[in-house]
């Protein structure tokens, strides 16, 4: 770092300082900053001179103290201080903290802390509150004793989070050809620009070697992974043996591990290798495509995975099995030893794409239920992007061709299946498309996506609904058809508006209550349990989603909870009105809108529709501000027809 660069750093601590003791002195400057006291009387008369003009003053008052006055938060933008610099941003000093007590290696004094980062004893405490909250939900625990403050856990567990933590503030860009990999400042005493730069030298040694290819989120977590993990064994906190690990170690990890030893002068124990190795495995076996699942030689695990997908989606086509198999092969080595993906596009991916968020979403907790694995939301937003895929694919196809969509189930052979088909289109060749004739026994391993189904003997399909035709297809049968026809396609026109279809105005309620996240929905799940709309156990369904993925969609707006399907015995969308919000997380809700949908409602209403609706509403400050000026359910209401009416029009 040059002279320059180290002096623009001291003004920042300065700042950083006085700005969060609120009033400050030269000795606690001089003491913090371990500089003279001329050179502080420098920092702050330059602190003064770049405040001119502003609406910020730098007091300094003997007797009394050094402070800011004025419009403080204009601090960050005058003097060039990243949003991420910890001491004027909670968020960033509170990760910084939580890193640094995991990569200690004993009890850290209060004072200790509070000096490092530039704050009050009393905005430590709350500081340690809100890592105490957050760490509790990854398995670890701040533990507080006269020794000092230590977070305490499993070390996979320590090293999973400390990764979290890095991940989010990685960058990288590229100079004279070369990836550099950028972490803020402080991160450098933790983890080492020196050790960051040898491991980056031991993988392009070990790419140099075996050949081996990674993805740009391999590297990175691979990268991340050694960087702690050199730390650690130093520090003789080593890796509880994987006691699942029955795979023998690659050629690579054996060369990794070497390229290690001699870099860094440490010996890695088996255990340590073992999760090296899982690294190296999701990095040979990322290469797989569709060609993988033919020929003689077949990956056995990938065909379980693909077979377990086909029984636990409901809707699908070859190619999102494919695609979802081809990912979730690599990844289970990661999910099962608890190492996540960072996904820089989450927030987003769950803004744009909710529904395929929350099809992905199930999916991962059956993954959970069948191979007792975790997947966070990172990961479950990576999966959605394959939901996403398929369901634009499956709406291109219907939308150029608007037809409706017929699966024939015929009982009495080839000929008069033939026959029947042939008399379908010529009674309703622009109507419907038959996509395709199925036997009996066929029928009952088929998954149908068709809108009608048209079979020549009574058949029971759990959700779907049967039309039964003669198979010579007479004028009665033909009007039966015509008739069913005439039932979806007004259906298809309900659902132009399908998002006021699963409201109603007794599906709304008004709180001029100040509530908090989880109180606000047992409000609406206590509503839906006493007018038998959902099944006990619909809240708690709620909450345990917002665990893994918070469903705030505007900071201080929107947030849309989910249930789960299972709970909810008629589907809709329930309107919560908070006129005081709602505290959600790190942000606010004034409106919650509880999607309750049942498998029944998933697979007949048209939830594309319901969604663009969602956003419609959601989008226009407009609306909002008048739902917020509604005072009950039923003027609510009014106002939410209103609206979509004058969309309907302007559409």
């Amino acid at each position: 770092m040059s002279h320059q660069d180290d002096y623009e750093e001291d003004i920042r601590k300065t700042i950083a300082f006085i700005y969060t003791h609120q009033m400050t002195h030269y000795s606690d400057l001089v003491a913090n900053l371990k500089v003279s006291r001329k050179k502080i009387a420098a920092y702050l008369d330059e602190i003064d001179r770049r405040l001119l003009g502003s609406k910020v003053q730098l007091v300094r008052k003997r007797n009394q103290g050094i402070y800011f006055e004025g419009d403080t938060e204009q601090i960050a933008e005058i003097f060039h201080i990243p949003s991420n610099y910890d001491g004027l941003d909670v968020h960033g000093r509170r990760s910084i903290i939580t890193l640094n007590l995991i990569m200690q290696n004993s009890f850290v004094k209060m004072d200790n802390l509070a000096d490092d980062y530039f704050v009050s004893r009393s905005t430590l405490e709350r500081d340690l509150r809100a890592i105490k909250r957050e760490v509790s939900k990854f398995g670890l625990s701040v533990s507080s004793t006269v020794n000092g403050i230590a977070i305490v856990g499993n070390e996979q567990d320590k090293r999973n989070y400390a990764s979290r933590i890095i991940s989010n503030y990685w960058r990288e860009s590229i100079k004279a050809n070369r990836l550099v990999v950028h972490l803020p400042q402080d991160f450098d005493n933790l983890i080492g620009s020196e050790t960051l730069r040898t491991a980056q030298a031991v993988l392009s040694e070990l790419q140099r070697v075996t050949k081996i290819e990674f993805t740009e989120y391999q590297y990175q977590s691979l990268l991340i992974h050694i960087c702690i993990s050199t730390v650690r064994i130093q520090n003789a906190e080593y890796l509880p043996t994987w006691s699942s690990a029955s795979q023998a170690l690659s050629p690579e990890t054996s060369i990794l591990t070497r390229l290690l030893e001699e870099a860094f002068n440490i010996q890695v124990p088996k255990s340590e290798q073992e999760y090296l190795n899982i690294h190296i495995l999701a990095a040979k076996q990322s290469k797989l495509t569709p060609d993988d699942f033919k020929g003689q030689v077949v990956n056995r695990r990938l065909l379980n995975i693909a077979d377990f997908l086909k029984t636990n989606i409901q809707i699908y086509d070859d190619q999102l099995i494919n695609d979802l198999t081809i990912h979730l092969g690599p990844a289970m080595h990661r999910f099962q030893v608890g190492l996540q993906a960072s996904n820089p596009y989450t927030s987003e991916i769950m803004r744009l794409y909710p529904q395929a968020f929350e099809l992905a979403f199930d999916l991962s907790r059956k993954l959970d239920d069948r191979y007792l694995v975790t997947v966070d939301k990172n990961e479950i937003a990576y999966l959605a992007l394959h939901f996403q895929s398929f369901m634009e694919r499956t709406t291109k196809a219907t939308v150029s061709n608007n037809k409706i969509n017929v699966a024939v189930i015929c009982s009495t052979g080839l000929g008069t299946a033939r026959l029947l088909t042939q008399r379908l289109k010529a009674s309703f060749a622009d109507k419907i498309n038959i996509t395709r004739v199925l036997s009996v026994p066929n029928a009952f391993k088929a998954k149908f996506v068709e809108d009608m189904i048209i079979s020549t003997i009574p058949l029971e399909l759990p959700g779907q609904k049967v039309v039964v035709i003669k198979p010579l297809f007479e004028p009665k049968e033909e009007r039966l058809v015509a008739k069913e026809i005439t039932n979806i396609e007004d259906r298809r026109t309900r659902n132009q508006n399908s998002f006021l279809s699963l409201m109603s105005p007794t599906r709304i309620l008004v709180s001029s209550k100040h509530l908090e996240r989880d109180d606000a929905i047992k409000m609406i799940g206590q509503l839906l349990v006493d007018r038998d709309l959902a099944k006990i156990g619909v809240a708690e369904s709620a909450i345990a989603r917002e665990e893994v993925a918070s469903t705030l969609i505007r900071q201080d707006q929107v947030a849309m909870p989910h249930a789960q399907s299972e709970y909810i015995k008629k589907s809709g969308i329930t309107l919560l009105v908070a006129t005081h919000g709602v505290t959600w997380g790190d942000g606010e809700a004034k409106f919650v809108f509880f999607i309750g949908l049942n498998q029944h409602a998933i697979k007949n209403t048209n939830l594309d529709a319901v969604y663009h609706r969602f956003n419609q509403l959601v989008s226009s400050d407009d609306a909002l501000s008048l739902l917020a000026k509604a005072n009950n359910p039923k003027a609510i209401w009014h106002q939410l027809i209103d609206f979509f009416q004058k969309r309907t029009v302007s559409d």
